[in-house]
């Protein structure tokens, strides 16, 4: 009895410390910078293409589709964009920088993952130590109010989809090339 009650006491406090000690929002780093990615280099140069794309590969491109994002600079130096878009439900973590852009495939994939699903984001007294992948509802919606307040609002136009797309691979030239100009 006195050794599961330690290791729960033991759980407890490493659960408390861990809170203390975590970064912003759903990061374990502290923010340090804001920028805007329709501002600064390589986010500004790959944004609309990328998003396109995102929509076309989701069955999303024949509406308008909102983004809201705001770029994050870590304070380990750490960059990426976070992208939050509804009508995808989910969070989108773009991480450009480092990306050699010089094929036409990587000018348009890289916002396609890592991603939250929505259904993964519930409030932090739900959250279990089984789940594997769980976001704390009040930590995103914090971060939502910070896009909303510091970020920027990003309309797409519907699109229609591109002949070579309804014929070929999603990720064949044809398809993608139209993608690459607004």
């Amino acid at each position: 009895m006195r050794i599961i009650l330690l290791v729960a006491s033991l759980i407890c406090t490493g659960l408390v410390q861990a809170e203390e000690g975590k970064g912003d929002y759903i990061y374990s780093w502290k923010i340090v910078k804001r920028f805007k990615i329709t501002e600064t280099s390589p986010y500004k140069e790959h944004y609309r293409p990328s998003m396109r794309y995102t929509m076309l590969s989701s069955n999303k491109n024949g509406s308008d589709n909102r983004f809201c994002a705001i770029g994050y600079q870590l304070e380990n130096g750490h960059r990426e964009a976070i992208i939050f878009w509804d009508k995808g439900k989910k969070i989108i973590s773009w991480q450009p920088e480092g990306v050699d852009f010089s094929g036409y495939i990587e000018k348009v994939i890289t916002m396609t993952r890592p991603s939250i699903q929505y259904d993964s984001i519930i409030p932090r007294d739900k959250i279990t130590m089984g789940m594997m992948a769980a976001y704390a509802k009040e930590d995103v919606d914090a971060m939502r109010a910070d896009c909303e307040r510091n970020g920027e609002v990003i309309t797409i136009k519907a699109f229609a989809t591109p002949k070579a797309c309804e014929e070929y691979n999603l990720q064949d030239f044809d398809c993608i090339e139209p993608l690459l100009t607004p």
